[in-house]
């Protein structure tokens, strides 16, 4: 393989993805001004803004159609989720689609209720991507009741 394939490919953003982004920047604009980050302080979560970030559909965004998101591509994932680091949005939405989506990969049906309940944003997840040995710190689990992991 060419090691150079993946810098000579075109990257550029479609009309719909670009219509994401410009959804997301706009919506994180207006709603997380630094006073409402600073207001935060001191966990790093805004419940209220939480609840908006479920309204809007990011806790199901990227998630399988047959587990109850929307089936939207990585891509489009990562757009809104640059939006959400651009602006210090204080919710763990990205550990939550990073478990939610392990959950939907394991498709295990002990996990079914719960997962239902984090693609509705009801359920919030946190994620540790090591497994677990005793005691460890796990920096949104102060926020979550569920620590996904390996």
């Amino acid at each position: 393989m060419d090691p150079y394939a993946y810098r000579k490919q075109n990257y550029t953003l479609d009309e719909d993805q670009e219509l994401v982004r410009e959804a997301f920047t706009d919506f994180f604009a207006k709603e997380v001004p630094t006073t409402r980050v600073r207001g935060a302080e001191p966990l790093g979560f805004d419940e209220s803004l939480w609840g908006s970030v479920v309204e809007l559909g990011l806790t199901s965004m990227a998630i399988p159609e047959d587990h109850g998101g929307d089936g939207a591509g990585l891509v489009e994932m990562a757009l809104a989720m640059e939006e959400v680091g651009r602006s210090l949005a204080p919710v763990p939405i990205i550990e939550h689609v990073v478990a939610t989506r392990l959950l939907a990969a394991a498709n295990d049906p002990v996990h079914a209720g719960l997962l239902a309940a984090a693609v509705e944003g009801t359920e919030m997840l946190g994620f540790s991507p090591r497994a677990f040995s005793g005691r460890q710190i796990v920096s949104h689990a102060a926020v979550t009741r569920t620590v996904v992991g390996f």
